[in-house]
């Protein structure tokens, strides 16, 4: 039987649920607002499997030989470049993989509070999948469809972050040369509790519900993204992504998940075939007509994941660039986001007094903390 006794041991994967042969496993949200797996005991037939497939109870394999392939990449299509919140490259993969006959997994945000990861043989069907979802995907048993459609001789593009790449392998217990894997970098996964508890705090300040948001809007651009929120009243209230309470903490690390401190996945080399994030920092020959709209960070880590995107290169305006330049443009391609110290106050305030307190306290603390450390070696007594 699976017992999670340190919670940055389970990043919520889902592969225990997958494996459970008389389904006793489920995730659930606890108090923070995180899935962790829960066993009914009355079905539980303790065999063991869901132990065996935990990827973060075992040593991840040793590093294969350094070889990445890096690329600048963005949709040659501009009207879809709009659409996406980077560089579209993902949507690429996907189009190659439908138009092949095969089948794409990802995440989709089917409501405002519910993220989970779904299976699409359409393009239309695939279009939600397109736009960042800064939320906790529900898992579910999704890797028994994956398995299901790679034993029927289909071959599947599986999309999502560093442990649901894990996840997935270690369900499979193998990786099949039919599937295609692409992770996305991230920082962490955020605190479903603390979304909700943002999203009751500004429905309450605006006097409205609100029934979608989009955390990239590029309406000034790919670099000054905003996150846009929808009201059902039809009014659209929109913010940079730097000043934004929500966004700010994500990127603070104050409402992480626990496993995310010491991330085992960002690093290289990667865990998946292919690896994509925002190309920040890219000044190469695409910048110039890309730099509002979006570029990718594209990298091959295996000659699967190459041959793949090369099939993908009608599609995308593309440049082969150093691995160094990704790296100095992407921190968490190689390493987890720093740990944040306050994370755990924070998450005891907002217990208290709420998120938007939370964060406005924490913010205010911050300036003080800022002004001190500029006024250091300056005051005379």
């Amino acid at each position: 039987m699976l017992k999670i006794t340190d919670k940055k041991l389970c990043t919520a994967c889902g592969a225990c649920t997958s494996i459970c042969p008389v389904d006793a496993i489920t995730l659930v949200l606890d108090r923070e607002g995180f899935r962790y797996p829960k066993v009914d005991m009355e079905l539980c037939m303790d065999c063991g499997l869901c132990k065996k497939v935990c990827h973060m109870r075992c040593q991840r394999s040793a590093p294969q030989p350094f070889g990445e392939t890096v690329f600048a990449a963005c949709l040659k299509d501009k009207k879809a470049l709009v659409e996406v919140s980077s560089g579209g490259t993902a949507w690429a993969l996907t189009q190659e993989m439908i138009h092949q006959g095969g089948v794409v997994y990802g995440a989709v945000q089917s409501g405002i509070f519910e993220t989970r990861h779904v299976r699409t043989e359409g393009l239309e069907d695939a279009k939600p999948l397109r736009r960042s979802k800064y939320q906790e995907s529900d898992m579910g048993t999704i890797y028994r469809q994956v398995k299901a459609d790679l034993d029927s001789g289909r071959n599947v593009l599986f999309t999502g972050i560093g442990c649901q790449i894990a996840g997935l392998y270690a369900f499979l217990n193998k990786r099949p040369a039919s599937l295609i894997t692409c992770d996305m970098v991230c920082h962490s996964i955020p605190s479903l509790r603390m979304f909700k508890e943002y999203i009751h705090a500004l429905e309450k300040e605006k006097r409205g519900k609100v029934v979608s948001i989009v955390y990239r809007d590029k309406s000034l651009g790919w670099k000054k993204n905003q996150i846009a929120i929808y009201f059902e009243d039809g009014r659209v209230i929109k913010e940079w992504s730097g000043s934004h309470a929500y966004h700010s903490s994500y990127t603070a690390g104050l409402i992480s998940r626990p496993s995310c401190k010491e991330c085992r996945y960002q690093t290289l080399p990667r865990i998946s075939d292919i690896t994509l994030a925002d190309f920040w920092h890219y000044q190469g020959k695409l910048h110039a007509e890309n730099a509002e709209h979006g570029i990718s960070l594209v990298v091959c880590s295996t000659e699967v994941g190459k041959k793949f995107f090369n099939l993908t290169r009608s599609l995308l305006d593309t440049e082969q660039v150093p691995i160094e330049m990704a790296v100095k443009s992407c921190t968490h391609l190689t390493k987890p986001a720093p740990s944040q110290p306050h994370r755990n106050k924070f998450f005891a305030a907002s217990s208290i007094f709420g998120f938007m307190t939370a964060y406005r306290f924490y913010e205010k603390s911050k300036r003080i903390m800022n002004l001190l450390r500029r006024c250091k070696g300056k005051i005379r007594i």
